[in-house]
């Protein structure tokens, strides 16, 4: 995984930052369960690509994802 966008809202008890698993392409339509098909994203934003499901926010992860 990578963390498009740097920093996380909180940490956790561990004291490491809290980030969420997002597959790029959902796996309910059709996406891999790879590590080259995830990237990291804080909880707003992994709900921001949920409900939104913007097509240049996905095009952004897969770029980002490439140069991780």
């Amino acid at each position: 995984m990578s963390a498009v966008w740097s920093g996380s809202p909180f940490y956790n008890k561990e004291g490491k930052p809290y980030l969420e698993c997002h597959h790029i392409e959902w796996i309910s339509e059709g996406g891999s369960e790879t590590i080259d098909n995830t990237v990291a994203l804080c909880p707003n934003c992994h709900r921001k690509m949920h409900v939104l499901n913007l097509p240049d926010d996905k095009t952004k992860l897969k770029a980002q994802a490439k140069h991780e």
